[in-house]
């Protein structure tokens, strides 16, 4: 296959994207609360016994939440790929039958890839994918222009 799918390498880097702000604000979070410590640490000998539990009990408070705070980024991260990747499926196999009905009209088409593809052998005058890659790129291309 001489080309990605633009869909596709557009829907890694939103993904990419997605993730890094997710990072960002994760970290970002982390050192604002390990400066409140560091702050109650050096001063709270300074405050008064409520002031003192008060805010112990939302460092405490704050750190729980950062603890569920990755592996919920985590699973909000991963729901998003898989649906950026049913939208990009759903995308492929609706060409694929449009490409189908305006062309060759095959009875199958198989997927052609190198992990677990049913394709052992294939005559490569019957191999379309590049025509396929080709042909979501330019549709794709299209519906950008007219966002």
């Amino acid at each position: 296959m001489k080309d990605r799918i633009r869909l596709h390498k557009d829907m890694q880097e939103e993904l990419q994207a997605y993730q890094k702000q997710l990072e960002n604000e994760l970290k970002s979070k982390l050192t604002k609360f390990q400066t409140d410590y560091e702050n109650y640490i050096k001063n709270g000998a300074s405050l008064t016994l409520t002031q003192q539990k008060q805010t112990e009990q939302d460092l405490t408070k704050r750190q729980q939440e950062l603890s569920q705070l990755e592996p919920q980024m985590m699973a909000n991260l991963q729901e998003r790929q898989i649906s950026e990747n049913e939208k990009l499926l759903n995308a492929v196999y609706a060409f694929i039958r449009d490409y189908n009905k305006k062309h060759q009209n095959f009875d199958v088409i198989f997927s052609k890839s190198f992990l677990g593809s049913p394709v052992l052998y294939i005559d490569e005058g019957m191999d379309i994918t590049d025509e396929i890659v080709e042909g979501l790129n330019k549709e794709y291309e299209e519906y950008k222009k007219d966002k």
